[in-house]
Protein backbone atom coordinates (compact mmCIF):
# COMPACT_ATOMS: atom_id res chain seq x y z
CA UNK A 1 0.00 0.00 0.00
CA UNK A 2 1.42 3.35 -0.85
CA UNK A 3 1.80 5.60 2.38
CA UNK A 4 2.81 9.43 1.76
CA UNK A 5 3.83 11.27 4.83
CA UNK A 6 3.47 14.88 5.55
CA UNK A 7 5.23 16.20 8.72
CA UNK A 8 3.46 19.51 10.11
CA UNK A 9 4.39 21.58 13.45
CA UNK A 10 1.94 19.22 15.41
CA UNK A 11 0.58 16.05 14.09
CA UNK A 12 2.23 13.41 11.93
CA UNK A 13 -0.65 13.23 8.57
CA UNK A 14 -0.93 9.68 6.90
CA UNK A 15 -2.42 9.63 3.66
CA UNK A 16 -3.58 6.21 2.55
CA UNK A 17 -5.11 5.01 -0.39
CA UNK A 18 -7.70 3.24 1.17
CA UNK A 19 -9.30 6.41 3.11
CA UNK A 20 -10.21 10.23 2.16
CA UNK A 21 -8.90 12.59 4.51
CA UNK A 22 -9.61 16.06 4.98
CA UNK A 23 -7.37 18.83 5.87
CA UNK A 24 -7.60 22.22 6.80
CA UNK A 25 -5.16 24.96 4.86
CA UNK A 26 -4.93 28.57 6.00
CA UNK A 27 -2.46 30.89 4.24
CA UNK A 28 -2.59 34.61 2.88
CA UNK A 29 -1.62 36.55 -0.29
CA UNK A 30 -1.27 39.88 -0.44
CA UNK A 31 -3.68 42.02 -2.69
CA UNK A 32 -3.49 45.15 -3.30
CA UNK A 33 -1.59 45.97 -0.31
CA UNK A 34 -4.10 43.72 1.97
CA UNK A 35 -3.23 40.54 3.31
CA UNK A 36 -6.24 38.66 2.77
CA UNK A 37 -6.85 35.17 4.43
CA UNK A 38 -8.03 31.92 3.46
CA UNK A 39 -8.95 29.25 5.01
CA UNK A 40 -9.17 25.65 2.73
CA UNK A 41 -10.68 22.04 3.41
CA UNK A 42 -9.07 19.87 1.11
CA UNK A 43 -10.49 16.85 0.35
CA UNK A 44 -7.38 14.17 -0.65
CA UNK A 45 -8.02 10.79 -1.55
CA UNK A 46 -3.88 9.81 -2.94
CA UNK A 47 -1.87 11.51 -5.56
CA UNK A 48 -3.07 10.03 -8.93
CA UNK A 49 -6.73 10.69 -7.93
CA UNK A 50 -8.76 12.91 -10.16
CA UNK A 51 -11.68 13.17 -7.13
CA UNK A 52 -9.09 15.39 -5.00
CA UNK A 53 -10.28 18.93 -4.53
CA UNK A 54 -10.68 21.90 -1.87
CA UNK A 55 -13.21 24.40 -1.08
CA UNK A 56 -12.08 27.70 0.06
CA UNK A 57 -13.77 30.54 2.15
CA UNK A 58 -12.49 34.11 2.52
CA UNK A 59 -13.95 37.83 2.76
CA UNK A 60 -13.36 41.03 0.51
CA UNK A 61 -12.79 44.21 1.16
CA UNK A 62 -16.37 44.50 1.27
CA UNK A 63 -17.22 42.23 4.19
CA UNK A 64 -18.89 39.78 1.47
CA UNK A 65 -18.45 35.89 2.41
CA UNK A 66 -16.95 34.21 -0.43
CA UNK A 67 -16.48 30.28 -1.15
CA UNK A 68 -14.82 28.92 -4.36
CA UNK A 69 -13.64 25.51 -5.47
CA UNK A 70 -10.62 24.11 -7.55
CA UNK A 71 -9.72 20.62 -8.09
CA UNK A 72 -5.72 19.16 -6.91
CA UNK A 73 -3.40 17.41 -8.80
CA UNK A 74 0.37 16.51 -7.39
CA UNK A 75 3.34 17.48 -9.25
CA UNK A 76 7.20 17.50 -8.16
CA UNK A 77 10.04 19.70 -9.11
CA UNK A 78 13.76 19.50 -7.88
CA UNK A 79 15.46 22.97 -7.07
CA UNK A 80 19.12 23.45 -6.41
CA UNK A 81 19.49 19.80 -5.04
CA UNK A 82 15.96 20.42 -3.34
CA UNK A 83 12.74 18.36 -3.56
CA UNK A 84 9.22 19.51 -3.14
CA UNK A 85 5.98 18.15 -3.65
CA UNK A 86 3.23 20.77 -5.45
CA UNK A 87 -0.41 20.57 -4.94
CA UNK A 88 -1.25 21.89 -8.24
CA UNK A 89 -5.25 23.95 -8.55
CA UNK A 90 -6.63 23.83 -11.09
CA UNK A 91 -10.46 24.27 -12.69
CA UNK A 92 -11.85 26.86 -10.31
CA UNK A 93 -14.75 27.75 -10.42
CA UNK A 94 -16.91 30.45 -7.56
CA UNK A 95 -19.42 28.37 -4.99
CA UNK A 96 -20.52 31.78 -4.12
CA UNK A 97 -19.96 34.69 -5.03
CA UNK A 98 -20.41 38.76 -5.07
CA UNK A 99 -20.72 41.79 -7.49
CA UNK A 100 -17.63 42.93 -6.35
CA UNK A 101 -15.63 40.15 -7.77
CA UNK A 102 -15.00 40.00 -11.56
CA UNK A 103 -12.08 37.89 -11.26
CA UNK A 104 -13.39 34.59 -9.92
CA UNK A 105 -10.92 32.82 -8.30
CA UNK A 106 -7.32 32.07 -9.34
CA UNK A 107 -5.90 28.54 -8.92
CA UNK A 108 -2.82 28.12 -6.24
CA UNK A 109 0.29 26.20 -5.86
CA UNK A 110 0.75 24.93 -2.08
CA UNK A 111 4.25 24.30 -2.10
CA UNK A 112 5.96 21.55 0.82
CA UNK A 113 9.51 20.63 1.14
CA UNK A 114 11.06 17.61 1.08
CA UNK A 115 13.02 17.88 4.66
CA UNK A 116 16.43 15.74 5.22
CA UNK A 117 13.88 12.69 6.69
CA UNK A 118 12.32 12.14 3.87
CA UNK A 119 8.70 13.93 5.13
CA UNK A 120 7.47 17.09 3.68
CA UNK A 121 6.23 20.01 5.45
CA UNK A 122 4.26 23.60 4.06
CA UNK A 123 6.70 25.64 2.53
CA UNK A 124 4.83 28.60 1.10
CA UNK A 125 1.90 29.25 -2.09
CA UNK A 126 2.41 30.58 -5.12
CA UNK A 127 -0.86 32.46 -7.48
CA UNK A 128 -1.35 35.29 -9.25
CA UNK A 129 -1.41 38.88 -8.20
CA UNK A 130 -3.72 41.80 -9.32
CA UNK A 131 -1.39 42.56 -12.27
CA UNK A 132 -1.07 38.55 -13.34
CA UNK A 133 2.75 38.41 -12.27
CA UNK A 134 3.46 35.12 -9.65
CA UNK A 135 3.35 36.07 -6.14
CA UNK A 136 3.78 33.91 -2.92
CA UNK A 137 1.58 33.74 -0.60
CA UNK A 138 2.00 32.30 3.37
CA UNK A 139 1.26 29.20 4.59
CA UNK A 140 -0.18 29.71 7.87
CA UNK A 141 -1.15 26.59 9.13
CA UNK A 142 -1.95 22.66 7.68
CA UNK A 143 -3.72 20.69 9.72
CA UNK A 144 -5.79 16.87 9.70
CA UNK A 145 -9.34 17.42 10.45
CA UNK A 146 -10.43 14.04 12.33
CA UNK A 147 -14.00 15.51 12.98
CA UNK A 148 -16.32 17.86 11.64
CA UNK A 149 -19.72 19.17 12.80
CA UNK A 150 -22.34 20.50 10.37
CA UNK A 151 -21.95 24.21 11.66
CA UNK A 152 -18.13 23.73 9.95
CA UNK A 153 -19.36 21.68 7.09
CA UNK A 154 -21.77 24.71 6.10
CA UNK A 155 -18.57 27.10 6.22
CA UNK A 156 -17.74 24.91 3.07
CA UNK A 157 -21.42 24.48 1.55
CA UNK A 158 -20.97 21.25 2.34
CA UNK A 159 -24.06 20.60 4.06
CA UNK A 160 -25.84 17.85 5.26
CA UNK A 161 -27.85 17.81 1.57
CA UNK A 162 -25.14 18.95 -0.50
CA UNK A 163 -22.23 16.42 -0.02
CA UNK A 164 -23.32 12.64 1.22
CA UNK A 165 -19.32 11.98 0.73
CA UNK A 166 -18.39 14.86 3.35
CA UNK A 167 -21.36 13.45 6.11
CA UNK A 168 -19.98 9.68 5.48
CA UNK A 169 -16.57 10.60 6.70
CA UNK A 170 -15.76 9.83 10.19
CA UNK A 171 -12.71 10.24 11.97
CA UNK A 172 -10.53 10.53 8.90
CA UNK A 173 -11.95 7.53 7.07
CA UNK A 174 -14.73 7.56 4.51
CA UNK A 175 -16.96 4.09 4.12
CA UNK A 176 -19.70 3.54 1.07
CA UNK A 177 -23.09 4.89 1.63
CA UNK A 178 -24.39 1.58 0.16
CA UNK A 179 -22.74 -1.68 -1.25
CA UNK A 180 -24.66 -3.35 -4.35
CA UNK A 181 -24.11 -6.87 -4.24
CA UNK A 182 -24.91 -8.83 -7.28
CA UNK A 183 -24.74 -12.76 -7.05
CA UNK A 184 -24.68 -14.61 -10.82
CA UNK A 185 -24.90 -18.61 -9.34
CA UNK A 186 -25.91 -21.43 -12.11
CA UNK A 187 -28.06 -22.80 -9.89
CA UNK A 188 -29.73 -24.93 -12.33
CA UNK A 189 -26.44 -26.66 -13.76
CA UNK A 190 -26.49 -30.64 -13.66
CA UNK A 191 -22.86 -30.58 -12.02
CA UNK A 192 -22.38 -27.61 -10.36
CA UNK A 193 -25.83 -26.19 -9.82
CA UNK A 194 -26.29 -27.65 -6.12
CA UNK A 195 -22.66 -26.25 -5.46
CA UNK A 196 -23.31 -22.66 -7.13
CA UNK A 197 -26.66 -22.55 -4.92
CA UNK A 198 -24.59 -23.08 -1.81
CA UNK A 199 -21.86 -20.64 -2.87
CA UNK A 200 -24.72 -18.34 -3.40
CA UNK A 201 -26.01 -18.50 -0.12
CA UNK A 202 -23.04 -18.13 1.98
CA UNK A 203 -21.95 -15.61 0.10
CA UNK A 204 -25.36 -13.14 0.78
CA UNK A 205 -25.18 -14.40 4.14
CA UNK A 206 -21.56 -13.24 4.62
CA UNK A 207 -21.72 -9.51 2.75
CA UNK A 208 -25.19 -8.73 4.64
CA UNK A 209 -23.54 -9.30 7.55
CA UNK A 210 -20.69 -7.48 7.49
CA UNK A 211 -22.86 -4.58 5.89
CA UNK A 212 -24.72 -4.73 9.21
CA UNK A 213 -21.83 -4.91 11.26
CA UNK A 214 -20.39 -1.57 9.63
CA UNK A 215 -23.92 0.42 9.45
CA UNK A 216 -23.53 0.19 5.82
CA UNK A 217 -26.85 -0.09 3.64
CA UNK A 218 -26.65 -3.15 1.44
CA UNK A 219 -28.37 -3.54 -2.05
CA UNK A 220 -28.76 -7.28 -2.94
CA UNK A 221 -29.28 -8.48 -6.62
CA UNK A 222 -29.54 -12.27 -7.59
CA UNK A 223 -29.61 -13.84 -10.90
CA UNK A 224 -29.95 -17.47 -10.99
CA UNK A 225 -31.74 -20.49 -12.02
CA UNK A 226 -34.10 -19.15 -15.02
CA UNK A 227 -32.87 -15.80 -14.71
CA UNK A 228 -29.25 -17.02 -15.14
CA UNK A 229 -29.26 -15.33 -18.47
CA UNK A 230 -26.92 -13.23 -20.38
CA UNK A 231 -30.28 -11.30 -21.22
CA UNK A 232 -31.34 -10.96 -17.66
CA UNK A 233 -27.20 -9.71 -16.25
CA UNK A 234 -27.18 -7.74 -19.26
CA UNK A 235 -30.19 -5.90 -17.87
CA UNK A 236 -29.29 -5.58 -14.66
CA UNK A 237 -25.80 -4.25 -15.22
CA UNK A 238 -26.98 -1.87 -17.84
CA UNK A 239 -30.01 -0.48 -15.84
CA UNK A 240 -27.83 -0.21 -12.06
CA UNK A 241 -28.38 3.23 -10.18
CA UNK A 242 -25.13 3.84 -8.01
CA UNK A 243 -23.64 7.08 -6.22
CA UNK A 244 -19.90 7.72 -6.77
CA UNK A 245 -20.01 6.76 -2.65
CA UNK A 246 -21.46 3.09 -3.20
CA UNK A 247 -19.61 0.22 -3.71
CA UNK A 248 -20.13 -2.52 -5.87
CA UNK A 249 -19.14 -6.42 -5.63
CA UNK A 250 -19.86 -8.75 -8.34
CA UNK A 251 -20.03 -12.53 -7.37
CA UNK A 252 -20.05 -15.11 -10.44
CA UNK A 253 -20.41 -19.32 -9.43
CA UNK A 254 -21.06 -21.14 -12.63
CA UNK A 255 -18.49 -22.31 -15.69
CA UNK A 256 -16.02 -20.69 -18.06
CA UNK A 257 -13.88 -21.12 -20.62
CA UNK A 258 -11.23 -19.17 -22.86
CA UNK A 259 -11.21 -18.56 -26.56
CA UNK A 260 -8.76 -19.69 -28.72
CA UNK A 261 -5.60 -17.68 -29.25
CA UNK A 262 -7.32 -15.58 -26.21
CA UNK A 263 -4.15 -13.45 -24.61
CA UNK A 264 -5.83 -11.89 -21.64
CA UNK A 265 -5.64 -13.42 -17.83
CA UNK A 266 -9.22 -13.46 -17.61
CA UNK A 267 -12.18 -16.72 -18.32
CA UNK A 268 -14.89 -15.52 -20.37
CA UNK A 269 -18.19 -16.72 -18.33
CA UNK A 270 -20.40 -19.68 -19.85
CA UNK A 271 -24.17 -19.65 -19.80
CA UNK A 272 -24.65 -22.18 -21.89
CA UNK A 273 -27.16 -24.58 -20.88
CA UNK A 274 -25.26 -27.72 -22.49
CA UNK A 275 -21.83 -27.42 -22.42
CA UNK A 276 -21.32 -30.81 -25.05
CA UNK A 277 -23.33 -29.30 -27.95
CA UNK A 278 -24.53 -25.24 -27.56
CA UNK A 279 -22.04 -22.99 -29.61
CA UNK A 280 -20.70 -20.30 -27.43
CA UNK A 281 -21.32 -17.41 -28.93
CA UNK A 282 -22.68 -13.49 -27.79
CA UNK A 283 -26.04 -15.12 -26.81
CA UNK A 284 -24.65 -17.59 -23.96
CA UNK A 285 -21.60 -15.92 -22.94
CA UNK A 286 -20.18 -12.84 -21.65
CA UNK A 287 -16.52 -11.46 -21.48
CA UNK A 288 -15.48 -10.71 -17.34
CA UNK A 289 -13.39 -7.98 -18.68
CA UNK A 290 -15.93 -6.16 -20.78
CA UNK A 291 -18.49 -6.64 -17.65
CA UNK A 292 -16.45 -5.10 -15.07
CA UNK A 293 -15.43 -2.46 -17.50
CA UNK A 294 -19.20 -1.31 -17.27
CA UNK A 295 -18.94 -1.54 -13.94
CA UNK A 296 -16.33 1.03 -13.29
CA UNK A 297 -17.90 3.42 -16.13
CA UNK A 298 -20.90 3.59 -13.60
CA UNK A 299 -17.68 5.43 -11.16
CA UNK A 300 -18.13 3.73 -7.96
CA UNK A 301 -16.28 4.19 -4.73
CA UNK A 302 -15.14 0.62 -5.10
CA UNK A 303 -15.55 -2.23 -7.20
CA UNK A 304 -14.58 -6.01 -6.72
CA UNK A 305 -15.04 -8.45 -9.59
CA UNK A 306 -14.88 -12.33 -9.27
CA UNK A 307 -15.41 -15.21 -10.95
CA UNK A 308 -15.00 -18.37 -9.61
CA UNK A 309 -15.20 -20.51 -13.07
CA UNK A 310 -12.11 -22.75 -14.94
CA UNK A 311 -10.36 -20.70 -17.02
CA UNK A 312 -9.15 -23.21 -19.33
CA UNK A 313 -9.81 -23.31 -23.81
CA UNK A 314 -13.38 -24.82 -24.83
CA UNK A 315 -11.48 -28.27 -25.42
CA UNK A 316 -11.13 -29.48 -21.21
CA UNK A 317 -13.78 -27.21 -19.55
CA UNK A 318 -16.85 -28.95 -21.38
CA UNK A 319 -18.04 -29.73 -17.96
CA UNK A 320 -17.44 -28.01 -14.57
CA UNK A 321 -14.65 -29.59 -12.20
CA UNK A 322 -16.32 -31.31 -9.33
CA UNK A 323 -13.98 -32.22 -6.12
CA UNK A 324 -13.91 -35.73 -5.33
CA UNK A 325 -14.43 -35.00 -1.32
CA UNK A 326 -16.34 -33.19 0.54
CA UNK A 327 -14.25 -31.50 3.19
CA UNK A 328 -15.31 -30.65 7.17
CA UNK A 329 -12.92 -28.23 7.37
CA UNK A 330 -14.34 -24.97 5.67
CA UNK A 331 -17.03 -22.81 6.91
CA UNK A 332 -18.03 -23.26 10.55
CA UNK A 333 -21.32 -23.23 11.43
CA UNK A 334 -21.23 -20.15 13.40
CA UNK A 335 -19.08 -17.38 12.55
CA UNK A 336 -17.79 -15.09 15.23
CA UNK A 337 -18.62 -11.51 16.00
CA UNK A 338 -17.34 -9.04 13.02
CA UNK A 339 -14.85 -6.27 14.33
CA UNK A 340 -16.81 -3.05 12.73
CA UNK A 341 -13.52 -1.26 12.40
CA UNK A 342 -12.20 -4.06 10.60
CA UNK A 343 -15.04 -4.44 8.17
CA UNK A 344 -15.07 -0.69 8.01
CA UNK A 345 -11.65 -0.36 6.76
CA UNK A 346 -11.81 -3.58 4.26
CA UNK A 347 -15.05 -2.11 2.98
CA UNK A 348 -13.43 1.87 2.90
CA UNK A 349 -11.41 0.77 -0.07
CA UNK A 350 -11.23 2.93 -2.85
CA UNK A 351 -10.32 0.95 -6.40
CA UNK A 352 -11.12 -1.69 -8.47
CA UNK A 353 -10.14 -5.47 -8.67
CA UNK A 354 -11.18 -8.16 -11.05
CA UNK A 355 -10.66 -11.68 -10.05
CA UNK A 356 -10.50 -14.79 -11.50
CA UNK A 357 -9.95 -17.73 -9.45
CA UNK A 358 -7.33 -19.72 -11.91
CA UNK A 359 -5.04 -18.67 -13.71
CA UNK A 360 -5.51 -19.16 -17.62
CA UNK A 361 -5.76 -22.67 -18.23
CA UNK A 362 -6.75 -23.75 -15.39
CA UNK A 363 -9.43 -24.99 -13.80
CA UNK A 364 -11.87 -24.41 -10.37
CA UNK A 365 -13.37 -27.28 -8.31
CA UNK A 366 -16.69 -27.07 -6.05
CA UNK A 367 -17.79 -29.18 -3.28
CA UNK A 368 -21.01 -30.33 -3.80
CA UNK A 369 -22.03 -29.69 -0.31
CA UNK A 370 -20.07 -26.50 0.47
CA UNK A 371 -19.59 -24.51 -2.81
CA UNK A 372 -16.63 -23.26 -4.75
CA UNK A 373 -13.25 -23.91 -2.94
CA UNK A 374 -12.73 -20.33 -3.59
CA UNK A 375 -14.95 -18.85 -1.88
CA UNK A 376 -14.76 -21.76 1.21
CA UNK A 377 -10.91 -20.15 1.40
CA UNK A 378 -11.52 -16.21 0.73
CA UNK A 379 -14.69 -16.77 3.31
CA UNK A 380 -12.40 -18.33 6.01
CA UNK A 381 -9.96 -15.38 5.38
CA UNK A 382 -12.38 -13.01 6.24
CA UNK A 383 -13.44 -14.68 9.15
CA UNK A 384 -9.68 -15.14 10.08
CA UNK A 385 -8.90 -10.96 9.67
CA UNK A 386 -12.32 -9.43 10.46
CA UNK A 387 -12.98 -11.29 13.59
CA UNK A 388 -10.42 -10.18 15.98
CA UNK A 389 -10.94 -7.84 18.55
CA UNK A 390 -8.47 -5.81 17.14
CA UNK A 391 -6.39 -3.91 14.63
CA UNK A 392 -3.42 -4.86 13.72
CA UNK A 393 -1.99 -3.58 11.13
CA UNK A 394 -3.34 -2.73 7.82
CA UNK A 395 -6.40 -4.96 6.10
CA UNK A 396 -6.44 -4.74 2.02
CA UNK A 397 -8.41 -6.67 -0.42
CA UNK A 398 -4.64 -7.34 -2.00
CA UNK A 399 -3.84 -9.03 1.04
CA UNK A 400 -6.36 -11.29 1.64
CA UNK A 401 -6.19 -12.51 -1.98
CA UNK A 402 -2.79 -13.02 -1.91
CA UNK A 403 -3.55 -15.14 1.34
CA UNK A 404 -6.13 -17.15 -0.78
CA UNK A 405 -3.85 -17.75 -3.70
CA UNK A 406 -1.16 -19.21 -1.51
CA UNK A 407 -3.27 -21.81 -0.07
CA UNK A 408 -5.51 -22.46 -3.03
CA UNK A 409 -2.92 -24.65 -4.55
CA UNK A 410 -2.07 -27.13 -1.14
CA UNK A 411 -6.08 -27.33 -0.64
CA UNK A 412 -6.66 -28.40 -4.27
CA UNK A 413 -4.25 -31.20 -3.77
CA UNK A 414 -5.14 -32.23 -0.66
CA UNK A 415 -9.09 -32.52 -1.52
CA UNK A 416 -8.75 -33.75 -5.09
CA UNK A 417 -4.96 -36.16 -5.31
CA UNK A 418 -3.54 -35.50 -8.57
CA UNK A 419 -4.69 -31.97 -9.33
CA UNK A 420 -2.07 -29.45 -8.08
CA UNK A 421 -2.57 -26.38 -10.43
CA UNK A 422 -5.67 -23.68 -9.38
CA UNK A 423 -4.39 -20.63 -8.41
CA UNK A 424 -5.89 -16.86 -7.88
CA UNK A 425 -5.57 -14.17 -10.63
CA UNK A 426 -6.06 -10.65 -9.55
CA UNK A 427 -5.53 -7.37 -11.14
CA UNK A 428 -6.32 -4.41 -8.60
CA UNK A 429 -6.13 -0.53 -9.52
CA UNK A 430 -6.43 1.97 -6.26
CA UNK A 431 -7.87 5.62 -7.15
Amino acid sequence: MKIIFFLTTSVLIVLQSYSIGFYEIKYSVKYYNYDFVYTGLLMFYNDSSNLNKMRIQWTDLNGNILLAEEKIKIEWKTETGIRFRLLQGYEPKMIINSPDNNTGYVPDVFIFKVTHNGYYKPDHLETLGEHMQIVDGKIISFNAITKMNDDYLRKFGWGNQQDSLVKASSNNMLIPKIVNLIILANTNDESIGTSCEENEKQIEKFFESASSVAKIKINTFKRDGKNFTVKDINALIKNLKIEESDGIILYYSGHGYRKPMQQDSFPILDFRTNQLTDIPDNSNSLDLRIIHSILKGKSPRFLITIAECCNTDLSTSVVAEKAKNDPTFFLAATTPPLNKLLVAKLLGFRGSIMVSSAHPQESSYYFPKTGGIFWNLLHDKFVSNLCVPEIKGDLTWKQLLQEVSDVTNETVHKVNTGYSENAVFFQQENY
